[in-house]
């Protein structure tokens, strides 16, 4: 898997549980990830009367620390190349000599999850 499909995948699944738990906990009433209203006192809250409130999604951040590999090999024949590996694992037999070098990517996506209004209006 490469780094771009990675990320997009680990957003997409993010995005999906929150909405299937959403779905779910609200059956016990539970809110996931409501609009909210931020209070005086820097505390999030859900107002009893929201029309008279300027209510608000939070933007929140996924932070990804991803090991990338670079692996450099060369086989007995003396053919060799460079590979870009994103957590994988392979084994087999054969005479080679391997030259790795692993780097870390550290970033942050700031995103508005799936969120959910709490009230009828």
């Amino acid at each position: 898997m490469d780094i771009s499909e990675f990320i997009k995948e680990t957003i997409r699944q993010v995005c999906i549980g929150i909405e299937l738990s959403a779905r779910e906990c609200s059956q016990i009433g539970a809110v996931v990830n409501p609009t909210i209203s931020v209070g005086e006192d820097g505390c999030y809250y859900i107002p009893l009367k929201p029309s008279s409130v300027a209510m608000q999604r939070r933007v929140q951040k996924i932070d990804f620390d991803i090991a990338v590999e670079v692996t450099e090999s060369e086989e007995t024949g003396g053919e060799g190349g460079v590979s870009l590996h994103v957590f994988t694992a392979k084994g087999n037999l054969t005479n080679k000599t391997i030259n790795s070098t692993i780097n870390r990517v550290s970033f942050s996506v700031p995103i508005c999850l799936p969120s959910q209004d709490c009230f009828d209006e």
